[in-house]
């Protein structure tokens, strides 16, 4: 995780090369966590993925499940730090749907989850014909902060 992190300051900073460098190296560590392999147009495949999470889902426990998910929202979170933000989209959806059903509907991690993907779509909503986008990147973003208020303090900044 902490590649991830030095990859979001060098972009912070401009330095475009190192960032990319440190961001495909977490990228290649939450694949290799997921046990996926990259495909030569280094896109999600997404029923890969799905047919992953079956098979570890009838071998482990409620607990690896949620590790299993939280490598997901991991990976999807390098992939928007990328700049890959369809196939981050389906990362924060995918890992969601596990949060959801291990956690209910209003826990901490759900909250940052529906973060993500509110900014997400908000990124991706750059035509005008993405008012549909726009919309539900509204609708995650406040469900996030109606799940943050909930567990935080008044005074805290979020």
């Amino acid at each position: 995780k902490l590649q991830r992190e030095c990859g979001v300051i060098y972009q912070f900073r401009g330095e475009s090369f190192k960032a990319r460098n440190m961001l495909t190296q977490a990228g290649l560590y939450a694949v290799h966590q997921l046990s996926l392999s990259v495909s030569q147009s280094d896109d999600l495949d997404l029923v890969h993925l799905t047919t992953k999470f079956q098979e570890r889902k009838q071998q482990t426990s409620n607990k690896d499940l949620l590790g299993y998910a939280e490598n997901i929202m991991f990976y999807g979170s390098v992939l928007m730090n990328l700049e890959k933000f369809s196939e981050a989209l389906e990362c924060f959806r995918f890992s969601n749907v596990i949060f959801q059903a291990k956690y209910g509907s209003d826990h901490l991690t759900i909250s940052e989850n529906l973060h993500n993907t509110g900014f997400i779509l908000e990124k991706m909503s750059d035509s005008p014909k993405s008012q549909h986008q726009l919309d539900e990147a509204l609708e995650q973003l406040t469900e996030a902060l109606r799940i943050r208020r909930l567990h935080l303090v008044g005074s805290h900044p979020d």
